[in-house]
This record gives structure tokens, C-alpha cells and sequence, in this order.
């Protein structure tokens, strides 16, 4: 087969992106379940909580396996909770906490569409993009985006101290889950700066890919929206590209899926 023959479709490398968000809160998620359902013995209370807990990790699955554009628009949090005394201050934070990560994560999702960042590979924008300048620019806007999104998910890490300090109940229980939390902070930083660290990377793989495509522009062209290469070495390249942002993608996907595991897994 000739490389004029093998096509490459854009949208291959587009679904991991919308995770990355999502993922950046989820640590604190699991940090309050494991702390809250281990300090109170209200086990009415406690199934009340635990079912709409279980249904904000459901919405949250969603997000995590990609289904932001479907049919039906994800469900919004509301904070108020179903359960009374303890387990009903724990189900109120945990819904604060997960609605307004649901949406940071749909605000950054609009950003990109806002940008351009959906249609970067699509075939016959990138044939029109002279110089492939807006290729450019819709990637500096990109990389622009991600400082102000990874502030607000360490931001969720740096409110987590005064949120618990709100809990209407007693304060050995209070003080029990601030120590808990403040010993998981340092982990839960280090896994958000994974998170971002790969969403940089990403991005400038899309960089190398912008260039290789410039820096060969004669040799390629648009076809029935895929792009279509003459020689075997520059679809190399590409395909070596693609796959360097799927595995990275793929790292985000696992790190959001786990966390969700680590959820459920807390839940009675």
C-alpha cells in the first residue's frame, strides 16, 4: 500500500482531550468519600448520602468515557443535599465540589471549541491555512488556556481546608477529616500536575505535527476530508505523532478512570 493510499482521518486524535478537566478534580472526590463515610455511624442517613453520591459519579463516569455532545446534555449537580446531619454536610460538599468541576470542565471544553481546537487536523482547513499561520495561533490560544484551567482545578485542592471548615458537625469529626486531607494534598497535587503536565505535551506533539506539515507542504494534500500524503517517510512521521498524543491521551483516560474506580469502590 502507497502512502497515497493509507488516509488519515483528523478526528483520531481529538478523544482524549475533553477528560482532562474532569480528571483534575476527581482526586478530591475520593478524598472526601474515603474521609466521610468512615466517620459516622447514621446508616440511614448514610444509604440517603451514599445513593447521590453514587449519582454524581455517574454523571462524572460519563464525562470521563467522553459523552460531553450526546444526545442528551449531562445532568446539572445540584448542590443541595437528600440526607440530614453529618452524611448530609458530607453529600453538600462533595456536590458543591463536583458541580462546579462539571462546570469548569464543560467552560474549558467551550474555550477549545471557541478557539478552533476541534477542526486543528481537519483535512481541507489545513489544505486553505496558508503558512498554516491560524494552525498556529489556534494552538497559542490552546496553550494559553491551559494555566488558567490548571489554577482553578489547584485552586478545588487549596479550598478543600476552608469547605470542610464549613461542615456543620462536630469538631473531632472536623478536625479527623482536615488531618486526613491535609495528608493527601501533597498526592493529590502531584497527580493534577501530572494531568496538566501530559495536556502540555500533547499540545506541542500538536506543534510538531503543524510543522511537519509546513515544513513539507508540497507533499500533501486534502481528499474526501482526510489528509494525503506522497511520501512514505512524512506519513511516518505523522502516524509516529498520532500515536505519541493517543498514548498520552490514553494516561489522562486511565488516571480519570481509575479515580472513579477508587469512587465506587469507597461507596458502601
Amino acid at each position: 500500500m502507497t502512502s497515497q493510499d493509507t488516509p488519515l482521518r483528523s478526528t483520531r486524535t481529538w478523544r482524549g482531550w475533553p477528560r482532562v478537566a474532569l480528571i483534575a478534580g476527581l482526586g478530591v472526590l475520593v478524598s472526601l468519600v474515603l474521609i466521610g463515610l468512615n466517620n459516622a455511624s447514621e446508616r440511614a442517613q448514610e444509604r440517603v448520602a451514599t445513593a447521590e453520591i453514587r449519582k454524581v459519579a455517574d454523571t462524572l463516569r460519563l464525562m470521563v468515557n467522553g459523552e460531553v455532545d450526546g444526545p442528551e446534555p449531562l445532568p446539572v449537580i445540584d448542590p443541595t443535599p437528600k440526607a440530614t446531619g453529618f452524611y448530609g454536610e458530607l453529600e453538600r460538599v462533595i456536590k458543591t465540589v463536583a458541580g462546579e468541576r462539571l462546570a469548569q470542565h464543560k467552560a474549558y471544553l467551550q474555550d477549545l471549541k471557541d478557539i478552533g481546537m476541534p477542526r486543528l487536523l481537519d483535512a481541507h482547513r489545513l489544505a486553505r491555512d496558508t503558512g498554516l499561520v491560524e494552525s498556529r495561533m489556534i494552538l497559542e490560544q490552546a496553550e494559553h488556556l491551559v494555566p488558567k484551567y490548571q489554577q482553578q482545578s489547584m485552586q478545588v485542592l487549596k479550598d478543600m481546608p476552608r469547605l470542610i471548615g464549613s461542615l456543620e458537625i462536630r469538631e473531632p469529626e472536623k478536625q479527623k477529616m482536615l488531618t486526613s486531607l491535609n495528608a493527601s494534598l501533597p498526592r493529590r497535587s502531584a497527580s493534577l500536575e501530572q494531568v496538566w503536565s501530559l495536556e502540555t505535551r500533547i499540545l506541542h506533539e500538536f506543534g510538531q505535527m503543524i510543522t511537519l506539515l509546513d515544513d513539507n507542504r508540497s507533499y500533501w494534500f486534502a481528499d474526501h476530508d482526510e489528509l494525503m500524503f506522497e511520501r512514505d517517510s512524512d506519513l511516518k512521521r505523522f502516524h509516529q505523532h498520532m500515536a505519541a498524543i493517543g498514548k498520552m491521551a490514553s494516561e489522562q483516560e486511565q488516571l480519570g478512570k481509575q479515580q472513579l474506580a477508587n469512587i465506587f469502590s469507597a461507596l458502601p
